[in-house]
């Protein structure tokens, strides 16, 4: 039976399980009653790379060793398999952006458009991801990345076997896995050094394909039954235990792919020669029926979750009617698009399909650029929505010393982390650490200008909260170890300014934390959660002025800090040398403000404060620390 043929239902089903974690992640179903649900889905993709490569690898291999490959035929069936239903999606987001979104928002889709057409939305993307590009979120095509990733594996995967094609069959295994070793070490370098270049990045995301690239074209020994069964449970728990103990916080991809790779893996393998009670579950109808439309699913879950919450509809019941709308349009996608596609192909020649490929991605490469122009005919901008869409918001990210003082995903090292700089004490002056992440951060340039005669020391990094005994990224789990056992039990501080994007119910530990800094400062200052929104919020200035719809800027708020606030406020501890100033006590007793003293928008993105509005704070709440 050929490669092409041999239908194996579990595969179908193993997409599900790829899928599935996926779309609940992107719709924040990362637990459910206290229980984790998803906080790790984000590793479907990893699965899908893994049953790509095996699928398609094994087609090109078997190809190129009988010398019938041929770059037209191969591709006539990409666009096939790819095409239809994603231009379908290009076209409906480009509507999208053309009618219903401001000019911006036109142009982030039209970019994303054009990228992923030309197979590089993953290069686009790494290039604007850093710590605060947080439109790339808000991109509804964001996910494309992946498609890209596989189709330059499938131009590079085919000339590497072409320029092999000499040597027997053996050395080509040793190469490709030489190769994929190297695509590994790659993965975890990048990841501890350059975590946004990894997650987007071939060099470090080939070895995921190669690993089902290597199963489908390595010839294994027949396993026995109950050795297939038990490779089959096991891949089965590792791809269940990264959904479920992976979050946001894991190091990824590096070392941690490895977990639901070979757990895919493990399953493919343990299905080839015997009908394992794994493959059986996997290929039972309904596993079977959603993985047949999982590229569907793929496709339009991300852009209806984006859209939804571009209009304000960010609730978990929002998200529960965006996952059924997903699911809907992804079966009439599949049954209305992708399958008359598939079957007209039969009868096509493959240089017409590739002809129709080219110009379909012409044609939408010209009606992408025409869509910016023709939102700006159907939304006008006013001058004063133009000057919002075009602040600067380099001062307001400058100001928070990412890099050096602030660690993000793009310093993701501890040891570059800067300690002469942002540790130095002032036996002359007062001083006032700065403890926490982004939201500790986006106060120091603000605390050093409303505190001259202070000395302004700065300890802050993305990833956890600045609590004792705090989890998440390595970064920020070994720059608050050294703050509290090892600066702090030298130097004496006079204040210590305790800020977090706090939690629901985190009152507790934050004021468990300020009670042990205490042993180390005259006083500790807690900084309350100030306002956020479900969106940019300079775009939601532009877009409450564009739709004419003022009452958008209160529709877009979210409640949580103003809950997390109160909770604070009600159990606020009168314990001496500690304090807890409220920003919404300080900003909003007559309602919160839109712009800061000096005209800017009050965030520069959807929860962070722009520098001056974090200056009017300081300055109302008197976060005035003097000398000595």
């Amino acid at each position: 039976m050929s490669a092409e043929s041999s239908y194996r239902p579990d595969i179908d089903g193993l997409r599900t399980l790829a899928v599935v974690p996926v779309i609940l992640f992107h719709a924040g179903f990362v637990s459910l009653g206290g229980f984790k649900l998803a906080p790790g889905g984000y590793v479907g993709v990893d699965v899908f790379f893994v049953i790509s490569g095996f699928l398609i690898s094994r087609i090109i291999y078997s190809e190129v060793n009988n010398r019938s490959y041929s770059v037209v035929d191969f591709y006539a069936r990409r666009v096939k398999r790819i095409f239809p239903a994603l231009f379908v999606v290009y076209l409906a987001c480009l509507a999208m952006g053309a009618t219903q979104g401001i000019m911006e928002d036109a142009a982030q889709i039209r970019n994303a458009v054009v990228a992923s057409i030309f197979f590089v939305s993953n290069i686009y993307f790494a290039s604007h991801a850093g710590y605060f590009d947080s439109a790339i979120q808000s991109n509804p095509l964001l996910h494309t990345w992946s498609l890209s990733i596989e189709e330059q594996f499938y131009i590079i995967f085919p000339i590497i076997l072409l320029a092999l094609r000499k040597q027997n069959h053996q050395v080509r295994i040793a190469v490709l896995g030489v190769l994929m070793l190297v695509s590994l070490g790659a993965s975890i370098y990048l990841t501890r050094t350059a975590p946004d270049v990894a997650y987007y990045s071939i060099t470090a995301r080939a070895w995921e394909l190669a690993i089902g690239g290597l199963l489908g074209i390595v010839t294994f020994r027949q396993l026995a039954a109950w050795q297939s069964e038990a490779l089959g449970v096991a891949g089965l728990l590792a791809i269940l235990a990264a959904v479920v103990t992976f979050d946001k916080a894991t190091s990824f991809p590096g070392y941690a792919a490895l977990l639901p790779t070979l757990g895919a893996a493990a399953i493919i393998l343990s299905g080839m020669h015997h009908r394992t009670t794994v493959a059986r579950f996997l290929g039972c109808y309904p596993m079977r029926q959603v993985g047949l439309i999982s590229y569907s699913l793929y496709l339009w879950h991300w852009p209806i979750l984006v859209f939804m919450r571009q209009a304000g509809h960010n609730s978990r019941s929002d998200a529960l009617i965006a996952i059924a709308l997903c699911f809907v349009l992804s079966w009439l996608s599949w049954r209305f698009v992708e399958q008359p596609f598939r079957k007209a192909g039969r009868a096509v020649e493959p240089q017409t399909f590739v002809t129709g490929g080219a110009m379909a991605m012409a044609l939408t490469v010209v009606l992408a650029v025409g869509s910016v122009p023709l939102n700006a005919v159907l939304l006008p901008m006013s001058d004063q929505a133009r000057a919002i869409a075009q602040f600067d918001t380099e001062p307001s990210v400058k100001s928070m010393r990412a890099g050096s003082c602030f660690l993000t995903s793009e310093s993701n090292d501890f040891s570059l982390y800067r300690k002469d700089e942002c540790l130095s004490v002032d036996s002359k002056r007062a001083n006032v650490l700065l403890i926490g992440d982004s939201h500790a951060a986006q106060y120091y340039e603000a605390l050093r200008q409303g505190n001259p005669e202070a000395n302004i020391l700065q300890a802050t990094a993305s990833g956890c909260l600045p609590l004792l005994n705090t989890r998440g990224e390595q970064r920020c789990e070994a720059l608050f170890r050294f703050i509290t056992e090892e600066f702090l039990p030298q130097h004496k501080m006079d204040v210590i300014v305790l800020s977090g994007r706090w939690p629901k119910g985190s009152v507790d530990k934050v004021y468990a934390t300020a009670d042990r800094l205490r042993e180390h400062a005259a006083k500790v200052v807690i900084i309350g959660p100030n306002i956020e929104f479900a969106s940019e919020f300079p775009r939601v200035l532009v877009a409450a002025d564009v739709r004419k719809e003022p009452d958008l800027v209160s529709f877009y708020a979210s409640r949580t800090p103003r809950q997390v606030d109160k909770e604070f406020l009600s159990r606020e501890e009168k314990k001496p040398g500690v304090s807890y100033v409220s920003y919404y006590e300080t900003m909003c007793r007559n309602g919160c403000p839109t712009f800061s003293s000096s005209g800017d928008p009050l965030l520069f993105d959807e929860n962070h404060l722009s520098l001056s509005a974090a200056l009017d704070f300081v300055k109302v709440a008197g976060l005035s620390f003097g000398t000595h």
